[in-house]
């Protein structure tokens, strides 16, 4: 695990779980920071965007579920994991969703939130992931109908190398270019 470049927000008002769970998070290399509202949560989104967030659903001034909402348009890339000490099943159905990734009961064991941290952390890289492919996989078509050329066209007369039970024109290219190796021109990360 490359965990020093993993960063993590707890939103938290109980003052004893902000510092075991810093604590203990710190300890295995992420970069964690806390905030104990809404408001202070909202401060700290515009200037950071961790990847992932730790949040109670219950804040003195507001919703943990209701501030994961605003999440998907001020933090898009974070993944939310909500906990709380007040079971409600409707609860935890309703707030799964858009960005929030999964939702524990207190009192949890820390490795319990590890694990989830760790899978949560492993769908961010992924996504992550997926996005710049998709960004390459632009960059590519646009050098190809630079020079003059169809990538359907491209496709349809070179699959006999092709292995696999790709039926999409995206996914026989996205195969053509990872077989061949070729270097991508313009290869910036967008953040």
């Amino acid at each position: 695990m490359n965990s020093n470049q993993s960063s993590i927000l707890i939103i938290e008002d109980d003052p004893t779980y902000i510092q075991v769970l810093t604590y203990e998070l710190k300890n295995l290399g992420w970069q964690v920071d806390s905030v104990n509202s809404v408001n202070e949560a909202k401060n700290y989104i515009t200037t950071h965007q961790p990847e992932i967030i730790v949040s109670d659903v219950f804040l003195p001034d507001g919703s943990g579920i209701e501030l994961s909402q605003e999440f998907v348009k001020t933090a898009p890339n974070s993944l939310v994991i909500l906990i709380t000490g007040y079971p409600d099943i409707n609860q935890a159905i309703n707030s799964l969703g858009a960005n929030v990734y999964d939702y524990l009961l207190k009192p949890f064991k820390i490795e319990q939130l590890i694990l989830v941290i760790e899978r949560a952390r492993m769908t961010y890289l992924l996504k992550q992931e997926i996005e710049f492919l998709k960004h390459e996989n632009i960059q590519f078509r646009e050098l190809i109908v630079e020079n003059g050329l169809n990538p359907e066209n491209i496709l349809k007369e070179n699959t006999e190398h092709i292995s696999g039970n790709f039926t999409l024109p995206n996914e026989i290219y996205a195969k053509q270019v990872r077989k061949s190796r070729s270097p991508i021109i313009k290869k910036s990360r967008k953040k």
